[in-house]
């Protein structure tokens, strides 16, 4: 039996899972694992699977909660439609790295890999997401936890072994140039904005000077970064590759406010938080990233917009409009006012003395 949001289930009658999910191979995998030699839990007792994330039959990230002779064990399980060793293997690679369960800056312990049932099995990590925090908490909280976003991010461009296919943004604007056809499609206001994005995305794109590729999570966002007690830890490897470091900042950015515009009722309310994670960002991280951002938040803004658009939901005219503004908005800003804007005020809002030496 599976216990679900709708209550405890037999899996095999969740007809989106039938194809990614069998409950008494699960069963037989899991009896292997805690009496694995790694593990060394003893007999399994009992099993209750939790389903958290269902992506449109592709793939399933659920709880499980062991019962064994030597106490209670939480995992994390993923079941993929096809073959994800590679993030197994990334995670194990990036754990022997330094970002294990000691280390201030960690990722969760990968546990084992059943290629048969194309699942993964990781620690489940006990804390509070930072979306959790910056939906429910106060101002120092928020801060708080976008220091701890910034600092992590920059602790993994700087130090992880660069591993992962390359992403080139070459092939990111070969997007972006559909999104703004789809959109220009709608007719005005929206076709006269894409069309100015897009033109002024490629000027800016062509001025970049070449930047060296590192570790990229893909989806670096609040709601896969956890608090836990001693580390902070984040979650959800499936989108790793090897990139510009400006496109994780920005992913994190546009997603903050994405954050606040779904959630709290203003694209604007987290820009604090923004800066603080920025500027927590470059304070260890690579400067560069600064000059190169605009671009990357254009992109990402125009990607939210054909999101948006395709959700079809009551809003959608809406948010497509702010993100098409958004993406203008950092595309024609100069470059010393978006160091001004994003790092400067910080310390003048708090009044410290920062310096850029560690």
């Amino acid at each position: 039996m599976v216990e679900t949001a709708y209550g405890v289930v037999n899996l095999n009658d969740v007809t989106p899972l039938q194809t990614l999910l069998n409950l008494a191979e699960l069963r037989g995998e899991l009896t292997n694992l805690c009496q694995s030699r790694n593990a060394g839990w003893g007999g399994l007792e009992e099993v209750r699977v939790r389903i958290l994330r269902l992506h449109r039959a592709r793939q399933c990230t659920f709880a499980v909660a062991l019962k064994t002779e030597t106490g209670t064990h939480d995992l994390i399980g993923k079941v993929y439609l096809g073959d994800r060793v590679e993030v197994f293997e990334i995670m194990e690679k990036l754990w022997r790295a330094g970002f294990h369960a000691e280390a201030e800056y960690s990722i969760p312990q990968p546990v084992a890999y059943v290629p048969s049932m194309r699942l993964r099995f990781e620690e489940r990590v006990e804390g509070r997401s930072v979306e959790e925090v910056l939906v429910e908490d106060g101002l120092s909280e928020q801060l708080a936890a976008a220091q701890r976003c910034g600092s992590w991010l920059a602790q993994f461009h700087t130090t992880a072994p660069r591993l992962g296919k390359a992403t080139v943004l070459r092939e990111e604007l070969a997007s972006a140039e559909r999104w703004a056809l789809r959109l220009a499609s709608l007719g005005e206001p929206f076709a006269g904005k894409a069309e100015a994005v897009f033109q002024k995305l490629v000027a800016a794109a062509s001025a970049l000077a070449p930047m060296e590729l590192r570790a990229a999570h893909g989806s670096y966002q609040p709601s896969h970064v956890i608090l836990a007690e001693g580390r902070t830890v984040t979650i959800d490897w499936d989108n790793f590759v090897l990139a510009d470091p400006s496109r994780d900042v920005a992913w994190f950015l546009v997603k903050l406010q994405r954050l606040a515009m779904e959630r709290l009722g203003d694209h604007h309310a987290l820009e604090s938080v923004a800066e603080t994670f920025l500027w927590n960002y470059v304070c260890s991280g690579p400067w560069e990233v600064l000059a190169r951002l605009p671009v990357y938040q254009a992109l990402f803004y125009m990607e939210a917009a054909k999101r948006d658009l395709k959700s079809q939901l009551p809003q959608w005219r809406e948010q497509v409009g702010i993100m098409l503004d958004q993406a203008l908005r950092v595309l024609s800003a100069p470059a010393m006012d978006q160091e001004s804007s994003l790092l400067l005020t910080p310390i003048q809002r708090r009044g410290d003395s920062y310096s850029r030496e560690n």
